[in-house]
């Protein structure tokens, strides 16, 4: 078995990095939206960006004082296959339904496409 799939799987073996990478699949985002879609502690969701942007899972951009993270190009069809693979069973899935749908909400808030506000702009529910 190759490194990097090793690292990939020991990744996304965290369920909290899971979720994140589900959400990152469809869109990047900024640490504060995905703070608000997975109802995450800041510091514990920096803590797990960096462990996936230090594996190669993820690549940030920075854009004014915010910094977007997405999947890596390297990644991508990678992780796109894994979702793809358990469709069926990521679209019954009661948790990651809720994040995304917080998640969606969470990026109308953008103005021009980009973030312009802080944590905490979604209420927990």
């Amino acid at each position: 078995m190759s490194h990097a799939m090793q690292t990939l799987c020991k990744v996304l073996s965290d369920e909290n990095r899971l979720r994140i990478a589900y959400l990152l699949a469809g869109s990047d985002a900024c640490v504060c939206e995905l703070a608000d879609a997975l109802d995450l502690p800041q510091s514990t969701l920096s803590n797990h960006l960096a462990k996936m942007r230090d594996s190669g899972l993820l690549q940030t951009r920075k854009d004014g004082t915010w910094i977007y993270y997405e999947l890596s190009d390297a990644r991508r069809p990678q992780i796109q296959g894994i979702f793809s693979s358990f469709e069926a069973e990521l679209s019954t899935d009661g948790k990651l339904k809720h994040d995304q749908k917080r998640f969606d909400s969470r990026l109308k808030m953008r103005i021009d496409g980009r973030c312009h506000r802080s944590y905490g702009q979604l209420k927990n529910n």
